[in-house]
Order: structure tokens, then C-alpha cells, then sequence
């Protein structure tokens, strides 16, 4: 963890994300295997855990994306309370800035 967030400068969810997608996908004896390699050149990075990075960044820039954007008119609901209501209040609905 200190490696990542400290030496790294990433982010600590992204870290722990990733630390934990390695203890469960990665064997023990595997890791070990791949930490030797890493150690003795510093730019290899292997293939594991660049997914394993990639999708913690995939899923984590996702999520804080998703919550911080505004929530998302309900036009497909008004679409369909649309055919049983008016046409003037599906509209504003549909486009409450008049845009």
C-alpha cells in the first residue's frame, strides 16, 4: 500500500482496490514469484497486474463519475406516462430547461 500511494501517487481507493483484487486473484507462491521479478527490474510490470490496475481504475474513475454527476431526467418514464398523459407536460418534462 505504502509503495502505491506513497512512491506511486495514487489515489488510496485505487490502492486498495488493487491490493485486494491481488489477494484474490493472484496465488501466493505467484506473487512472490512475479515480486522477485519486479524488484530485479524495476520496469517490468507483469500483465496481472496491469489488469488487475486497469479495472481498479476503470471501476473506481466509474463510480465517482456516476456520483458525481447529476441524476438523469426520467425521460424513458415520461416517454411512456407520455402516451397516457398530455403532449404539453410530457414536454416539459422531457426538456425542463426549454433547451
Amino acid at each position: 500500500m505504502e509503495t502505491c500511494t506513497v512512491h506511486e501517487q495514487q489515489p488510496q481507493a485505487i490502492c486498495a482496490c488493487i491490493y485486494e483484487e491481488i489477494t484474490q486473484q493472484v496465488p501466493y507462491d505467484r506473487y512472490v514469484e512475479l515480486d522477485k521479478q519486479m524488484q530485479t527490474d524495476d520496469k517490468f510490470v507483469p500483465d496481472e497486474l496491469v489488469r488487475i490496475a486497469s479495472d481498479c481504475a476503470t471501476r473506481l474513475t466509474t463510480t465517482t463519475t456516476t456520483s458525481t454527476l447529476p441524476p438523469p431526467t426520467s425521460s424513458s418514464s415520461s416517454s411512456s406516462s407520455s402516451s397516457s398523459g398530455s403532449s404539453s407536460s410530457s414536454s416539459s418534462i422531457v426538456n425542463p430547461l426549454g433547451l
